[in-house]
């Protein structure tokens, strides 16, 4: 029985092309003000992703980083040890700027 392109086309594929995510209610309300105030994103959504590709690329920088030094080190070893964690959140927490909740 045929449902409709819609729903062929989601029947075809293995994975969905979106999902949700839950977030706190105060920090939705935090950019919620953002967007209002600032006059910049379309909506919540667009705010959550923009941000999570500012995320991603960042994150990709410092496993970037910490392959080179680990590459420098010893080119025998594939994975992230406990030792280069705790370098990777050293770096993470010398670079997350400061921020104080509204």
């Amino acid at each position: 029985m045929y449902h409709g392109y819609r729903s062929v086309v989601h029947q075809l594929s293995k994975t969905p092309k979106w999902t949700s995510v839950a977030f706190p209610s105060e920090m939705l309300e935090d950019i919620r003000e953002l967007i209002k105030e600032l006059k910049y994103w379309p909506s919540v959504s667009t705010f959550c992703r923009e941000a999570a590709l500012e995320k991603i690329k960042k994150e990709r920088e410092l496993l970037k980083e910490l392959r080179d030094e680990r590459n420098s080190r010893d080119l025998r070893r594939p994975t992230v040890d406990q030792e280069e964690r705790e370098l990777l959140k050293k770096l993470r927490a010398d670079r997350e700027p400061k921020v104080e909740a509204c």
